[in-house]
């Protein structure tokens, strides 16, 4: 059995045919599944993909963007908390390195052009990299 490009941990219920709707805008299989937290701890929506096969699925579909497709799925993940409380991390499978994709990359054009150009290789696993909008870089510090 294939693991999935993309596993989605939720602290809310996920919503009405979301991997379908990842299926048909980024072609590949999502797992996505509700976390248990506890009810004092504010949860994060956890996407972890294997980004260099995401990126792979794209090089024959001219006029799709990869990282547009996952912009787009973090913002519906976004919308879809309504307590607003949850943050927001996208995670690659393969080197370990998390992106916090909440504010203030979710709203930047430049983070999500970014991200597709971050040497995800040069950090060690487990590595938090923060949207600087000032540099217009992904970073680690701070």
């Amino acid at each position: 059995m294939t693991r999935p490009a993309l596993t989605i941990s939720l602290p809310y219920d996920p919503p009405p045919g979301l991997e379908a709707e990842i299926y048909a805008d980024l072609g590949v299989v999502a797992s996505v599944y509700r976390t248990r937290a506890l009810p004092d701890v504010t949860g994060s929506v956890v996407v972890v993909a294997a980004l260099t096969q995401l990126s792979s699925a794209f090089l024959g579909e001219a006029g799709k963007d990869t990282y547009q497709g996952l912009r787009r799925l973090i913002d519906r993940l976004h919308k879809a908390d309504t307590s607003k409380a949850a943050g927001l991390r996208l995670t690659d499978r393969d080197t370990g390195v998390t992106f916090d994709v909440g504010q203030p990359a979710q709203g930047d054009d430049r983070a999500w052009q970014e991200l597709g150009r971050t040497d995800r290789k040069a950090y060690r696993r487990g590595t938090i990299l923060r949207w600087d909008p000032k540099t217009g870089r992904w970073n680690s510090g701070g």
